[in-house]
């Protein structure tokens, strides 16, 4: 494939927001393993950059125009803070979704400028279109829920996520098989 050739993927990807920011322009979502890595990074103890009380997990139906090529997707790839960008997308010409791969999970940063409208679908004019939210939960009730399937290990979450944390302090993955 050539560098400026692109795809159109389609697929269910995670946000964690307020109730009052149901939106996901100008911000970042992840797959679902992306998802926990990122909650179980900055969801622990009372230091918390989330709030329980009052944030949810929307799972976004999502079709996007994505770069064929890893480096071009991960250089369009925007880190947004409070709807505030790493770097200016119209500078520096993003033209399709930036996508963030790893062992982690996946992460993609959705500019503003490159929403499809109403009607529209990814391709020439847009990159991304939230198609609909198939779901949606409460973070204190994922904390909550036990994970009892059938080979389950009978925890619930709070203990669990642990185990997807990206270590601060050093170590490789033995830190994250600790119990």
């Amino acid at each position: 494939a050539g560098r400026d050739e692109t795809k159109i993927i389609r697929g269910t990807f995670y946000r964690v927001q307020s109730y009052s920011l149901p939106l996901v322009s100008d911000c970042n979502l992840a797959s679902d393993m992306g998802d926990l890595v990122f909650m179980a990074s900055y969801f622990h103890g009372s230091g918390s950059i989330l709030n329980t009380e009052n944030e949810v997990i929307v799972a976004h139906e999502m079709e996007l125009k994505v770069a064929t090529d890893e480096a071009r997707a991960s250089r369009h790839y925007i880190k947004y803070n409070d709807k505030v960008p790493d770097k200016d997308p119209v500078f520096f010409g993003i033209d399709t979704v930036g996508v963030q791969c790893g062992n982690k999970g996946m992460w993609l940063s959705l500019p503003g400028h490159l929403k499809c409208g109403v009607g529209q679908h990814p391709g020439v004019h847009c990159a991304w279109k939230d198609i609909r939210r198939e779901k949606t939960i409460h973070t204190a009730c994922l904390l909550h829920i036990t994970d009892d399937g059938l080979n389950g290990t009978h925890k619930v979450f709070a203990g669990i996520y642990k185990k997807f944390r990206i270590p601060r302090d050093g170590g490789g993955e033995e830190v994250l098989n600790e119990e």
